[in-house]
């Protein structure tokens, strides 16, 4: 493979649409959203498979680039990028590690996994290389992002602590301290 892109925005723009967009590896795996948070919660702890983490971000974040910048047609006829299949693995790792270390982020993970579940179900109906109407995913996508954050606003008013906060509700502060710690 080779360089695909004309510019560097065009190849970030298409970074991101690879990840969030119709055909997103993340937007076809809402659980994986709780990535965005269980991450950061993740490194800041004192965990034995803190190296397997930081294995797991430099490898995902490899494979992404390396594909991204060698292509353009985001993985060809299929549902989604099945060029990050591999990376479900080590993604339901830290995921799992999330669903040990923090349990009031389970419910926030059961939303998401649920409404993956009605995807999945209606991407099987069409098959993997017909995608369903774009109108069912972002319809899905909408519906299972809202339930949960409107979860997480409910137990932030009901004073609860959520998987993404600590006690004290200072989410940057400990978004920073997990920038510190990765940066060395």
């Amino acid at each position: 493979g080779h360089w695909q892109h004309p510019s560097i925005t065009k190849f970030l723009i298409y970074c991101v649409d690879l990840l969030f967009g119709q055909k997103g590896f993340l937007g076809h795996n809402p659980i994986l959203f709780t990535l965005l948070f269980a991450l950061p919660t993740l490194l800041l702890r004192p965990l034995r498979e803190k190296p397997a983490l930081f294995c797991f971000l430099l490898w995902s974040a490899a494979t992404t680039m390396v594909y991204a910048a060698n292509s353009n047609n985001y993985s060809g006829y299929c549902v989604s990028v099945r060029w990050f299949v591999p990376l479900l693995a080590p993604a339901f790792l830290a995921l799992g590690l999330y669903w040990r270390d923090c349990p009031p982020a389970r419910a926030g993970m059961l939303i998401l996994g649920a409404w993956g579940m009605v995807w999945g179900a209606i991407c099987w109906w069409y098959g993997p290389w017909q995608a369903p109407p774009l109108r069912f995913f972002w319809c899905i996508l909408a519906l299972g992002c809202s339930q949960w954050w409107v979860y997480h606003a409910w137990r932030m008013l009901q004073n609860k602590t959520t998987d993404f906060t600590d006690k004290t509700g200072h989410v940057i502060r400990r978004f920073s301290r997990a920038i510190r710690v990765i940066r060395g």
